[in-house]
Formats: structure tokens, C-alpha cells, sequence
């Protein structure tokens, strides 16, 4: 059974300049700290979304409204059975 969803913390190491052209995008710049949710929709047979990183590692992201902003963010924590606040990002 999938859990109805998870919260994975990241701090931006990267954002490209298109990223400013964004509603939501455009509140993401260098050492941001944001929260980006995992909905039971998204995830996969692992009951995980794709792209949710290793803790310690830096990876790379791509906007899904706006394939031109992406950059590198690097995942300080989990945690389980959450919801990030309002105008936060979300895995698809």
C-alpha cells in the first residue's frame, strides 16, 4: 500500500537563469532550503518518486512546467507522512 505521500528537503546548489521566468520557479535561487513533495500518484513500484536523490549527494533537477530551469540541489532529509506548505514544488 502506498503511503499518501513524503516530504524530501533539499538546499538548491544550482539554479539556472531561466528559473526567474517562473511563477514558481522564480523563488528558487543558490543555498535555498525548499521542501518538495511526493504524492502517492507519483510514485513509483518502490512506493518512492523518481529524482528524490541521495541524502549528502548533489543531483539534478528539471522544471516539468519549463524544461529551460533546472539546476543541482542537494537532499538534507525525509520525512515520512507530510505535507510541504503552500506554493512548494511537488515530484511528477
Amino acid at each position: 500500500m502506498k503511503c499518501a505521500s513524503y516530504c524530501a528537503y533539499f538546499r538548491m546548489k544550482q539554479v539556472s537563469p531561466s528559473c526567474r521566468l517562473g511563477l514558481r520557479t522564480s523563488q528558487l535561487f543558490r543555498e535555498k532550503y525548499v521542501c518538495v513533495e511526493c504524492q502517492g500518484e507519483a510514485m513509483g513500484i518502490r512506493d518512492r518518486c523518481e529524482g528524490d536523490g541521495l541524502e549528502g549527494t548533489r543531483t539534478f533537477w528539471i522544471a516539468a512546467s519549463n524544461a529551460a530551469c533546472h539546476g543541482s540541489w542537494v537532499r538534507e532529509s525525509l520525512r515520512e507522512t507530510c505535507r510541504c506548505p503552500p506554493q512548494s514544488l511537488i515530484f511528477v
